[in-house]
């Protein structure tokens, strides 16, 4: 769900603006264990810059990594992972609808999604 709505929403900000691309897909081109020991250096509790940020800016900080948060923060970095795939991949599809069915649909009295398809 999160990937649709985002590639429904930045659709028309990346019409304008197609270099916008490659930074979304960084996180594709990097292996799943390169990813785990990543997240595992942002998160660890005492070298981490996350629960340093945490700790300086609310006066504590959880231990993502320890047995009781282990099990949220897992789906976390695997949602912020693939997020990019499924947005691309959603983004694609949403581009592919001609521009005649989109027309079609607005005579036919379907709500526009975006302000791009109104024709702005």
């Amino acid at each position: 769900m999160l990937g649709l709505t985002l590639a429904i929403f930045l659709s028309p900000l990346l019409g304008r603006r197609s270099g916008l691309r490659a930074p979304l897909m960084l996180p594709l081109m990097v292996a799943p264990a390169m990813i785990g020991l990543m997240y595992r250096l942002e998160l660890h509790e005492f070298v981490g810059p996350i629960p340093h940020y945490l700790y300086a800016w609310f006066g504590e900080s959880p231990a993502f990594l320890n047995v009781e948060n282990a099990f949220w923060t897992l789906p976390v970095v695997e949602t912020l992972q693939w997020t990019t795939f499924e947005f691309l991949l959603f983004y694609m599809a949403y581009q592919a609808i001609p521009g005649d069915v989109r027309e079609a649909a607005a005579i036919d009295g379907a709500a526009p999604c975006h302000p791009c398809s109104r024709g702005w």
